[in-house]
């Protein structure tokens, strides 16, 4: 049996490329990655785990940079995030909680350490 969820630390992509973009991925509803990612690295994670096996549920970030790839490579999850825990990530200049609550209609639980009222509100 397949599990549906996958926790990784991991602080480089290097070597497992090919890997991230196999097909064989298990389809996954919760995804937990921690490790100082950057942008472009954690983007190319969410791009190999959001092929044809389904979208990510549940999803916590720890220490990766959210930037515009991040945010790109997350859209074909946004219409299945139920969950989000990005309270020890880093949002980008271009990138905001706010973005979260908008683009994820499906959003129960969102947890984000530099939320600001007046975002949640607008």
């Amino acid at each position: 049996m397949e599990s549906d969820s996958l926790e990784w630390e991991i602080h480089s992509l290097r070597g497992i490329e090919e890997q991230i973009i196999d097909s064989r991925w298990p389809p996954l509803k919760k995804l937990r990655i921690r490790g100082h990612l950057a942008d472009n690295e954690l983007a190319f994670i969410l791009n190999g785990v959001g092929n044809s096996h389904g979208r990510i549920e549940d999803l916590t970030l720890y220490y990766c940079d959210l930037e515009t790839r991040v945010f790109e490579a997350l859209g074909v999850h946004f219409s299945t995030l139920v969950k989000v825990d990005i309270t020890c990530a880093s949002l980008g200049k271009h990138f905001t909680s706010s973005d979260f609550l908008c683009f994820c209609p499906s959003l129960e639980i969102f947890q984000a350490q530099n939320g600001f009222a007046k975002e949640i509100v607008e």
